[in-house]
């Protein structure tokens, strides 16, 4: 690889040490302009954020200091996502103050709550922003619904709830926006998920408890939501609930997490009247045999079940691996799901994103 110095000197630039050359600046022009400053905004705004990457606070925070030209584009980035934590109430206050507050668009917001001041912070926050899209809500149970009939979110069409006592919906009150998307993760309490009614997401996820009677909530929500519905996302089920799918006339997807049992599992497959076109399984593979023995026996069932029912035209068949190192190959019918995928002309997808996630992550 050619040095600093060698590359310097094919522009006709010549140095007597290295060391000279690796602190050499171009000369300044003599219109006394930087040539950064003659960049279109959009250029400037990409290259930024490729500079940010994942991490817009720490890295072009600094940068709004450079100069005017890129004070904007630098706080635009910032803005965008935003992610606060437990003890993070002095930003709530600083980012409330702030004159750059509501200026530029956020489009993501995920904030993990579990202290009342922090709450009522965060209320004031989540109204002066503008154009959230995607708000992510961890035990934020202090906050006050009302927030969310701020303009703030005209344009939300994402809303996870983690943990989170409550639901920002309720008729007769008329929001200003049209889900797209809703994940409720936790105990769903029954309020939670009968106001569901005023919303109608296209794609819903629902960890539903399988112990114990069912969520009268869910119970008189699901029927009116169910035609509606283009995704769906079940981490477990009661039995009561599975005779509710049947009006799930417009499911595209489905995904069964690992805990969703065989018995439950075909039952589900024989109620839902839609045409999937993607069915995505969660099978969860460690060193005990009968972990992997039931991924193996699930996986057989539905890939048996291909070319009738709800999965007759089924196009993509994915396979995550949850909480686990497993490889589909330990399987002992590995070779033949494979198989019967290819004979169906089935698309067979390994995915192990989740797991990784979950690994990285540790939520």
């Amino acid at each position: 690889m050619a040095s600093l110095g060698d590359i310097l000197a094919d522009l006709g630039i010549d140095f007597n040490d290295e060391e000279e050359a690796e602190y050499w600046c171009p000369p300044a022009p003599s219109n006394g302009r930087s040539p950064m400053s003659t960049l279109a905004p959009e250029l400037l705004l990409r290259i930024l954020a490729l500079v940010a990457g994942d991490r817009p606070l720490g890295t072009v925070g600094p940068l709004t200091l450079v100069c005017h030209a890129w004070r904007d584009p630098c706080q635009a980035l910032m803005w965008r996502e935003i992610a606060l934590l437990p003890g993070d109430a002095p930003y709530f206050q600083a980012m409330i103050d702030s004159a750059a507050c509501g200026r530029h668009r956020t489009r993501s917001l995920v904030c993990l709550g579990g202290v009342e001041d922090e709450d009522k912070k965060l209320g004031v926050l989540l109204g002066k922003l503008k154009g959230v899209e995607h708000l992510t809500l961890y035990e934020c149970a202090a906050l006050d619904p009302t927030v969310f009939l701020s303009p703030t979110f005209a344009d939300l069409k994402k809303l996870e709830l983690r943990l989170c006592d409550f639901l920002p919906f309720a008729s007769p009150i008329t929001y200003p926006f049209q889900l797209s998307s809703l994940e409720l993760t936790g105990d769903v309490p029954p309020h939670i998920a009968s106001s569901l009614l005023s919303i109608h997401p296209t794609s819903l996820t629902l960890e539903l408890d399988p112990f114990g009677a069912p969520n009268p909530g869910v119970l008189l929500a699901l029927p009116s939501l169910a035609p509606t519905l283009r995704h769906l996302s079940l981490s477990e089920t009661n039995p009561a609930y599975l005779p509710l799918f049947s009006s799930c006339t417009s499911l595209e997807s489905i995904h069964l997490s690992s805990n969703f049992n065989v018995k439950d599992l075909i039952e589900l497959l024989g109620t839902i009247p839609a045409q999937l076109k993607t069915l995505s399984i969660g099978v969860d593979i460690d060193d005990e045999g009968i972990d992997r023995l039931m991924a193996d026996l699930k996986l057989k069932l539905v890939t048996g079940y291909i070319g009738r029912g709800c999965i007759e035209d089924l196009e993509t068949l994915v396979v995550v691996f949850e909480g686990s190192e497993g490889e589909f190959d330990i399987l002992p019918g590995a070779p033949e799901v494979e198989r019967r995928c290819d004979a169906a002309g089935v698309k067979l997808v390994l995915d192990k994103e989740l797991c990784d996630d979950d690994e990285d992550d540790d939520m």
